[in-house]
């Protein structure tokens, strides 16, 4: 899913002109949130992060993040 936002973001100039995709990435693990964070910031979007539930639900609801990046646990 990373590979493919960064290469819309990269094949698409007059897109990022307009617009920058902002993303909002959810998971219990600090380092998981930051490495995504700096990862994605580095192509030029625009990252919202949380550690906590609860938070993000309130931050998708706040920020209408374009797609939201989370861990699923079975």
């Amino acid at each position: 899913l990373i590979a493919k936002l960064i290469h819309i973001q990269i094949n698409d100039n007059r897109l990022r002109k307009i617009m920058t995709t902002k993303i909002l990435v959810i998971d219990d693990d600090v380092a998981i949130t930051e490495l995504m964070s700096m990862l994605l910031r580095t192509h030029g979007f625009e990252v919202l992060t949380t550690n906590f539930g609860a938070e993000g639900i309130r931050l998708a609801e706040e920020k209408t993040p374009d797609v939201i990046l989370l861990r699923s646990e079975e």
